[in-house]
């Protein structure tokens, strides 16, 4: 009797040890090969105005002025970082929930949450809209160039069954005006672990240096930096203080990184980051 029960408390503690394996093996953050750290401290910030309270993307326009949007009405802001205020205010749509915008130096691309995209001439304020085409409901939340005469689409959340276990990014190309069938990268369920549901995907910019992607997640307060070949490579950790909703993200043409973070609770804010 007593040999039994010696038996049955190896059993319990083999079996102990083996569901305490598992569960590491769950909440490990993708693979050994991607590097983990922090962003830096910023260089500089810029408390945003009211308007920008919402501001939800942003793109480098020209020396010392970035192109913006908040996720309210359908205005381009020119935001002028000596002055540190709007300089010019583009209008090309109603109302709506925008979320990303890339310019090329001729047109804006706004993107809205549901997949619509509207092509902004500079030059007349001409706006054209196109349905991105996704086959599900989507909140589509960054938008960047990409390669020739092509964007990436970051999603946060799509309503489909095969996508519930991947957060991905997509690609549109411009001259067919079609949306690619194959996502460009995914990070999946699996390789990241049990905080998967915390990846909301919130804004994306290509660095002009390196070539890489940087990816925002305001939910889970990360910044996924991925090759030019979308093969993951780091995730850096953001500030929760600092960073209320980090949704905008963009490059200068010498690297300079800027991240722009919705207020909520605080004003909304601009940083600007040394070379990555």
């Amino acid at each position: 009797m007593i040999r039994i029960f010696y038996i049955m408390i190896v059993w319990v503690l083999l079996i102990s040890c083996q569901n305490t394996s598992n569960k590491s093996k769950k909440e490990m953050v993708v693979s050994s090969d991607v590097k983990h750290d922090k962003l830096l401290k910023p260089v500089k910030s810029w408390r945003l105005p009211t308007e920008l309270k919402e501001i939800s993307g942003l793109d480098y326009y020209s020396k010392e002025i970035l192109a913006c949007v908040q996720d309210e009405e359908g205005i381009i802001f020119l935001y002028d970082l000596e002055k540190g205020n709007i300089v010019k205010r583009i209008h090309f749509a109603g109302d709506g929930d925008y979320e990303g915008i890339a310019y090329d130096g001729k047109s804006f691309y706004v993107v809205r949450s549901d997949g619509k995209l509207f092509v902004v001439s500079e030059n007349s304020e001409l706006t054209k809209e196109y349905d991105i085409g996704f086959k599900s409901n989507v909140d589509v939340e960054g938008i960047c160039l990409f390669e020739s005469e092509k964007l990436l689409l970051a999603v946060k959340d799509i309503e489909d069954k095969k996508a519930k276990k991947k957060k991905c990014i997509y690609v549109y190309d411009l001259a067919s005006k079609k949306l690619e069938d194959k996502e460009w990268t995914c990070v999946k369920e699996k390789e990241y672990g049990n905080k998967f549901s915390k990846i909301g995907f919130s804004g994306l910019s290509i660095n002009p240096i390196t070539n890489q992607l940087y990816v925002l997640s305001h939910r889970s307060k990360e910044m996924f930096i991925f090759s030019h070949k979308g093969n993951l490579k780091k995730i850096k950790k953001l500030k929760a203080k600092q960073f209320e909703q980090a949704e905008g993200i963009c490059f200068s043409p010498s690297g300079q990184l800027f991240i722009s973070s919705e207020g909520v609770k605080q004003p909304a804010m601009l940083f600007q980051f040394d070379k990555d």
